[in-house]
């Protein structure tokens, strides 16, 4: 294989595209196996993404903790918005600017992707350069408010760099940890 195609085909980006590939198609059959890697292969040539280094830095446990808690957000926000529905009680529901740490395109996706599919928030504007996430609530009581709804996606973001940031992103985030384990104010 030659280096420029070389340097486009990276075994995660191909080891994930064949997952999706038999996800689509539900078998483990070695002719589809073979098909979802020729393709993964195919895509990432005919299609090759801009080489993004130190971009990932996966930490299994604030992963882990990321993954939870989203779980965790799904689950109790559809019941809200669930009991919200069903209830037929009042509600207040607003824009909320939520200002980021990071103004990384990446990270940024990332919070607002995770926030959007939330039940009850949807991002309508991601600014780069005002470093900021605009949400529309449903419901800005449950959410203890304008405050609330900007503590929800601090910590979110917090969570999604702590979990894939690099050490250099965490010290510009001031999210980056001493040797005591506490966070510092950098």
């Amino acid at each position: 294989m030659p280096a420029k195609v070389r340097r486009h085909v990276s075994f995660s980006m191909t080891a994930w595209l064949l997952l999706v590939w038999l996800a689509v198609f539900g078998s483990l059959d070695w002719l589809v196996i073979v098909g979802g890697l020729l393709v993964a292969v195919g895509v990432q040539i005919v299609f090759p993404l801009p080489i993004m280094p130190n971009l990932w830095h996966v930490r299994p446990v604030s992963f882990i903790v990321l993954a939870l808690r989203f779980l965790y957000d799904l689950l109790v926000a559809g019941v809200q918005v669930s009991w919200l529905v069903v209830s037929g009680h009042p509600h207040e529901d607003g824009i909320v600017k939520c200002p980021v740490r990071s103004d990384n395109p990446v990270y940024m996706t990332m919070v607002a992707a995770m926030t959007s599919m939330v039940p009850g928030t949807i991002v309508v504007e991601a600014s780069r350069t005002e470093k900021a996430l605009y949400l529309h609530v449903l419901d800005m009581k449950t959410h203890g408010g304008i405050e609330g709804v900007r503590k929800e996606v601090s910590a979110q973001e917090k969570r999604v760099l702590l979990a894939f940031a690099p050490s250099k992103v965490l010290r510009e985030t001031g999210l980056a940890r001493s040797r005591q384990g506490k966070e510092s104010a950098v």
